[in-house]
């Protein structure tokens, strides 16, 4: 990747004015009516509570949040972590569904400049399956217990 610096008074370099116009896709519509949002509500809450548990016995690692509040549907777990160089790396590398600010967090802001690398965003879609979550919280405990220097914790 590459680093964008610019004016927050300028659009996003990601923004595409051509697309103000464009109306939805109709399968979207009848994705929305087919669903059902208190299914969808429910497993993600679990899986982010489930994130919220394994965490807790991780080393290198702070969830940004201690708990859920009841009426929240989170769209992924925030996951604070102590070194990304190498760990978001190497949980790329072995496939983990992660993303983080990286492109966005550019600021003078000390808070911001900290969460744009060091903020992973775990996935806690209504999809994901046991198998899935399970690989996905082992691969984290694996990798983060891994120090910079190479040593196991």
């Amino acid at each position: 990747g590459s680093e964008i610096d610019q004016p927050a008074s300028q659009l996003s370099a990601m923004y595409d004015p051509s697309e103000e116009s464009r109306s939805g896709l109709a399968v979207s519509s009848i994705i929305v009516k087919a669903s059902n949002s208190d299914r969808i509500a429910e497993a993600r809450q679990r899986n982010f509570l489930r994130w919220l548990g394994a965490v807790q016995e991780i080393p290198h690692c702070k969830p940004l949040f201690d708990h859920l509040p009841v009426d929240v549907v989170p769209y992924m777990f925030p996951l604070h972590i102590q070194y990304p160089n190498p760990h978001f790396f190497m949980l790329k590398k072995l496939g983990m569904p992660i993303w983080r600010w990286d492109d966005m967090g550019i600021s003078g802001c000390p808070v911001a400049t900290d969460y744009r690398l060091h903020l992973l965003h775990l996935p806690c879609h209504q999809s994901l399956t046991d198998d899935e979550m399970r690989w996905m919280i082992e691969a984290l405990k694996l990798t983060l217990r891994i120090t910079p220097d190479g040593e196991q914790r």
